[in-house]
């Protein structure tokens, strides 16, 4: 992982690696205090929505919290929007300010904190921030 935030360049930065960009940005992340506890109870879901951004690698699968859906190929190797609308149960893709896909998104009544902290994560280190912090 240090590899690729010293050498890897990333359309999302501009361009740059990660060790550029957070220096040419007098980037510093505020970190949770050693202290922090996650909540043990789950997180009611609220009407709205949830927007992520999400890369599709060549086998074109988006992920959304460990739920996988087809995504076309001209959305190869390319980042897309997704937006969950809560109140009517149903997953948006967007791709350049056009809807490409839309699926049923069934959700439960609560969610666990566990499981969107271990869906950060994931994605945070997938793309080597992790290593900046």
């Amino acid at each position: 992982e240090k590899f690729h935030n010293e050498f890897h360049r990333y359309s999302i930065l501009g361009g740059e690696t990660p060790n550029n960009f957070v220096k040419e940005n007098d980037s510093n992340p505020s970190l949770l205090p050693n202290e922090f506890e996650l909540p043990e109870e789950l997180i009611p879901i609220e009407n709205g929505v949830i927007h992520l951004v999400r890369f599709i690698r060549s086998d074109r699968v988006l992920n959304i919290f460990g739920e996988h859906f087809q995504m076309p190929k001209d959305v190869i190797y390319e980042y897309v929007a997704a937006t969950i609308h809560t109140w009517i149960h149903s997953l948006s893709v967007t791709f350049n300010g056009k809807i490409i896909n839309a699926f049923e998104y069934l959700l439960p009544p609560e969610i666990s904190v566990e499981e969107v902290v271990k869906d950060i994560y994931f994605y945070l280190k997938e793309l080597g921030i992790l290593n900046l912090l």
